[in-house]
């Protein structure tokens, strides 16, 4: 299981755990007292019912707080780089792990999310409120820094740029160097010498052996597409028609409209049509490719070396070698060709995330919106960005960043530094819908055979853009009400109080912040729905997966899991159990492992350290495994429910009437309490 943990800040806090303090934790955890804090006197980063971090914030410093999601993002190296410029600002990195990411970002925005700065990779997927959720940065100085082609699609429908571009995966056409070395091929430089060189490679006789499903001889390809998903066509096509369909101005405008639902394909993309005709009728691509999963493109290019080129990321350089070892080819990248004027080579990138300030937190005072400012506007400098890059592979759109030189890249660096870059655009909603590009991809072999027309088409797309603008593609039942917005201490008592329902528990252990075994967004006053359930789901398929489970634990179990992990080194674990059926004093601040300050049954009376109480928990990932030094954490009698966890919360919801009511509080963060 993947682990998300946050490195414990080098510098060193100064360490406030006096002999008083420490008498008052003792008293507390005897006595059963709690904080006195009020929500007025809460220290910044602190709040009353949520954590936003667990390590303590410099209170002599300003705290900026910035939203991040599942993804490629190093989110130690941005804090780092943020506070290295800004050392009077303290960054607090705060992960969504929401499963429908487009759907949590928006809830966030729209019911006053408090993050100042967001790093998302669905920015483009809520263009219809970001005019009033982002701040325009449309007229900032740090903009041109920005490559145009990497702005493109960015630019809104108003004209206002309210996110910039982050690191991108860059694709374009890895090609076998040992194999064109050993075979005297010439690196082509134009799409005219690119399709010969195809024709060379097809036509030279080569064979090699593969073994799919046992050896075979068969010929050598010379590029071997994969279609089967509806983003590779994507990719494959928009690279290779970008000058025809999709460049300057009035293309980008075009586009936009139609994102919008205005205006059809009809009258402007026929060359993207005759493009794919045209790649087709050069043997670049085959009607079978279509069929033909990534997979085993892989297969063919890293293991049996049955095919010279394919289209891939950079990271075709790591796949090479993890698949072949020391056996490895030498693997190199080439950019796409529009045609054969120079200037016609292109690499499409798929940023890792969008860069965006929350307006509402720009808003709070006219110093707050510069500081925010200030901060985007270093990250849009090479400098910054050869921080946040580090050694990898991944490219910048901003100008003046070089492509980390080696002989795998050699070939793109021009490309790059000339800033022919385009950055990933869909026709409508955007990464998790890509409908309209599914729609084209499914029915683009009958335009291309002729059992359609280019404009039927081309009308078939503009069909599904307006079905999914209209709502109509997106099924979405309701099942309920949540009454009020929830924090996620909250959404996970509310989860445990589900858990010890269905199962008759006397006390549930729910995580929270931890990858794919808890609860990780927040849940907001509406419709419970499909998406709202897979949202707040405890991992990223368990609405129709895994179950709860339960077995029984003793006191000091349940306590050792409260006061969170240990670790022999510097890191400390983002993730947290929050207890239903108890009453809990915790401080999130102080060191882990001993966060637990009291934990008593709801009639009060302390909780039995070899008493044996009945407890219930997300499907049987109780233990964790990273619980180093609480060996006495295994269980063994976890019992799973056989109904999915979907199914026994629509049951529990049922059981309430439907709707969803804010817990009562029973975990009580006491901030004083720190390391």
């Amino acid at each position: 299981m993947k682990k998300q943990m946050r490195k414990q800040k080098k510098k060193k806090m100064a360490k406030q755990i006096s002999c008083i303090l420490i008498t008052t934790m003792l008293i507390c955890s005897l006595s059963g007292c709690v904080s006195l804090r009020t929500k007025e006197t809460l220290p910044a980063g602190a709040a009353e019912n949520d954590i936003l971090t667990v390590i303590p914030v410099d209170q002599e410093k300003e705290l900026v707080t910035i939203h991040y999601e599942y993804g490629q993002i190093n989110k130690e190296q941005i804090e780092q780089t943020i506070e290295e410029q800004f050392p009077n600002i303290d960054v607090v990195m705060i992960h969504d792990g929401a499963t429908n990411s487009v759907s949590a970002l928006r809830d966030n925005l729209e019911h006053g999310m408090e993050q100042d700065i967001i790093l998302s990779r669905v920015m483009q997927q809520i263009d219809d409120i970001a005019p009033d959720a982002l701040l325009d940065l449309s007229g900032e100085e740090f903009v041109n820094n920005y490559y145009l082609t990497a702005l493109d699609a960015c630019v809104l429908q108003d004209g206002g740029l309210y996110y910039l571009p982050g690191p991108s995966d860059v694709y374009g056409v890895i090609y076998n160097k040992t194999m064109f070395e050993e075979n005297g091929w010439q690196v082509p430089h134009s799409y005219s010498e690119f399709v010969e060189l195809i024709h060379t490679i097809d036509n030279a006789g080569l064979t090699a052996i593969e073994n799919f499903d046992g050896e075979e001889e068969v010929p050598l390809r010379a590029v071997r597409p994969s279609l089967y998903f509806s983003d590779a066509f994507q990719l494959l096509v928009h690279s290779f028609a970008y000058d025809k369909v999709f460049a300057g101005k009035d293309n980008l405008k075009w586009l936009t409209d139609y994102q919008h639902g205005e205006g059809s394909m009809v009258g402007h993309m026929e060359p993207y049509a005759d493009t794919v005709k045209k790649l087709v009728d050069d043997g670049i691509l085959r009607l079978e490719d279509w069929d033909f999963k990534p997979r085993f493109r892989s297969d063919m290019m890293y293991i049996y070396h049955s095919t010279a080129m394919i289209f891939e990321t950079q990271s075709a350089y790591d796949n090479n070698i993890q698949s072949a070892g020391d056996e490895a080819d030498e693997i190199g990248m080439l950019p796409f060709w529009t045609g054969d004027e120079p200037g016609s080579d292109y690499l499409y990138a798929m940023p890792s995330y969008f860069m965006g300030i929350n307006k509402a937190a720009a808003d709070v005072s006219p110093e707050r919106k510069q500081l925010l400012l200030d901060i985007v506007g270093y990250l849009s400098t090479p400098e910054a960005q050869l921080k946040i890059f580090g050694s990898g592979m991944q490219i910048s759109s901003v100008k003046n960043v070089p492509v980390n030189s080696s002989d795998f890249t050699k070939e793109v660096q021009k490309t790059v530094e000339e800033g022919r870059v385009i950055s990933n655009f869909y026709f409508v909603g955007g990464d998790t819908s890509r409908v309209v590009e599914t729609k084209m991809n499914d029915t683009v072999r009958d335009m291309v055979t002729g059992t359609i027309t280019v404009e039927e088409w081309l009308r078939s797309a503009d069909e599904v853009r307006d079905e999914f603008l209209s709502g109509k593609l997106v099924e979405n039942n309701v099942y309920g009400t949540c009454e009020n917005d929830m924090t996620r201490i909250e959404v996970a008592l509310m989860m445990g109080e589900m858990y010890r329902a269905v199962t008759g528990a006397d006390i549930a252990l729910v995580y929270v912040n931890k990858h794919e075994q808890g609860v990780n967004c927040n849940m907001y006053a509406g419709d419970i729905n499909d998406v709202v359930l897979a949202n707040i789901a405890p991992d990223r398929v368990s609405e129709d997966g895994e179950s709860v489970a339960y077995a029984t634990m003793t006191g000091q179990q349940i306590m050792d899991s409260l006061a969170g992990t240990k670790y022999d080194d510097n890191t400390i674990p983002d993730w947290y159990f929050v207890a239903s059926g108890l009453n809990v004093e915790y401080a999130p601040w102080y060191k882990s492992g001993e966060r637990l300050i009291r934990c008593t049954l709801p009639d009060g009376s302390e909780l039995k350290p070899d008493g044996k109480y009945k407890v219930a928990f997300f499907s049987d990932k109780l233990p964790d495994t990273n619980h180093k030094d609480n060996i006495s954490l295994q269980l063994s009698d976890v019992k799973v429910m056989k109904k999915k966890w979907k199914d026994l919360f629509i049951e529990y919801l049922d059981s309430q009437g439907g709707v969803i009511k804010t817990p009562d509080k029973t975990t009580t963060l006491n901030w004083d309490i720190q390391k």
